[in-house]
């Protein structure tokens, strides 16, 4: 069978403005979300809802309640954020009481309250009846550029049933769930063609699905270009920390980059930073940090790559649990140290968006300066510092792991770190009290 087009629509709803006046706009893609009316499998659609959102796609669902509500909710509270949620609603028309000949009256189904733009229809038909022509099902598989299927009863079966005779693709995230009393492998044998329907099993393969489909979009509205713009955009979140102004701070570095750094910006003596008491520790220690009662913990890693940094960040974060007080794990300037290319950053970001953990981020500009005047009044070498510095000025130079010498990094990476991650400090998950 001839595989049908991707984009399923001759002209999509355009974007709401750009926040920066001029911008263009561009033509917005459609992902719908399937599943159940009843139950809302928040651990599925809370994550799928928030990936749309920072896909800069639009939200399409049946405007109803379960997973349409819950992945509703949870993409309406995402900021910023580009597209609208949409409702596709059934209804019933019928002759009108007044008995008037032809006067017409309809009974809508309500949406729920988070769908923006309701679009009523009056299509009765759904459950066991969705693949019959006067369903709004055939809307929902149609309009959607991409299909994502939670776990649902017949209505849900339908609709994934109708996308693979449509010949469009399809993406099963249910988690240990079923589609009308089915599993991923009885729609991947209804399949019409090799990939028609893949499973996601986590937020994070979920986020690499709907990634590689909106890349198969045509321009305007996909491309790769226009999907990591849009995740960038995600970079507009601001993250706001308490007053942390006299308070007892405990830095975790992970990772040697980011040892190495805090240790010469910083010292390994407790200092002030920024009006915080700073003290610089290690996971293992974290028995005896406790004992000196710190306010907050931050596990400070620089560039977010590295094997050395990945084997540590579990131990670090654990430690941090286990002081039982507000913590929060930042990355300084994603990238700067050469070991992951700008999709494998936005990949990651992704991932913390799907399973809630991204917090938003803050210019690095004020710690570089600061960092650079604590260096500078301890006598300590400034040369380790310029890591930052050069990087926020959209520089290409990087501290190497275990040392701290300047590396160029590597060329292939040159063109395809945007300066925006070179100048940003990314909170990517929190616990305990205000950091939440």
């Amino acid at each position: 069978m001839k595989r049908a087009p991707e984009h399923s629509r001759a002209a999509s709803f355009a974007g709401r403005p750009h926040e920066h006046p001029g911008a263009e706009q561009r033509i917005l893609p459609v992902i719908g979300l399937m599943g159940s009316a009843t139950r809302p499998c928040a651990p599925l659609a809370g994550p799928a809802g928030r990936l749309v959102a920072a896909l800069g796609c639009h939200l399409l669902t049946g405007g109803g309640g379960g997973v349409m509500a819950e992945a509703s909710r949870a993409y309406c509270l995402c900021r910023p954020r580009a597209g609208l949620c949409l409702g596709i609603l059934k209804g019933t028309v019928r002759p009108a009481e007044s008995g008037e000949p032809g006067a017409l009256a309809y009974d809508p189904s309500p949406p729920n309250p988070w769908v923006e733009l309701p679009i009523y229809t009056h299509l009765p038909h759904s459950g066991d009846d969705g693949r019959l022509p006067m369903s709004r099902n055939h809307i929902n598989v149609l309009t959607s550029d991409v299909l994502v299927a939670l776990p649902g009863d017949s209505g849900t079966l339908s609709e994934v049933t109708l996308r693979i005779d449509y010949g469009r693709s399809v993406i099963l995230f249910t988690g240990d769930g079923e589609i009308g009393g089915h599993r991923a492998e009885y729609f991947r044998e209804l399949a019409r063609y090799p990939g028609q329907v893949t499973v996601a099993r986590t937020p994070g393969e979920l986020a690499r699905e709907l990634w590689e489909a909106l890349k198969r979009l045509p321009p305007p509205s996909g491309g790769a270009e226009a999907v990591a713009a849009a995740v960038d955009r995600l970079l507009r979140r601001r993250f706001r920390p308490p007053d942390l102004s006299g308070k007892h701070v405990l830095v975790l570095p992970i990772g040697g980059t980011s040892a190495a750094l805090a240790g010469r910006a910083l010292g390994h003596r407790p200092a002030v930073f920024c009006g915080a008491e700073i003290a610089l520790g290690q996971a293992e220690r974290c028995r005896t940090a406790k004992a000196a009662a710190p306010a907050y913990g931050i596990a400070l890693e620089i560039g977010g790559g590295g094997a050395k940094a990945t084997a540590a960040r579990p131990r670090v974060l654990a430690a941090l649990r286990r002081l039982a007080v507000p913590w929060i794990h930042v990355v300084v300037g994603p990238g700067c140290d050469g070991n992951r290319s700008a999709d494998e950053l936005r990949e990651a970001l992704l991932d913390a968006e799907g399973e809630g953990r991204y917090r938003g981020c803050f210019d690095v500009f004020p710690l570089v300066g600061e960092l650079q005047r604590q260096a500078a009044g301890r006598g300590g070498r400034r040369r380790p510092l310029r890591v930052i510095a050069q990087a926020a000025r959209g520089g290409r130079t990087s501290l190497d792991h275990g040392a701290a010498e300047l590396r160029t990094v590597p060329r292939r990476l040159w063109p395809v770190i945007p300066r925006i991650w070179l100048t940003k400090a990314v909170v990517v998950d929190s616990g305990g009290g205000e950091w939440q």
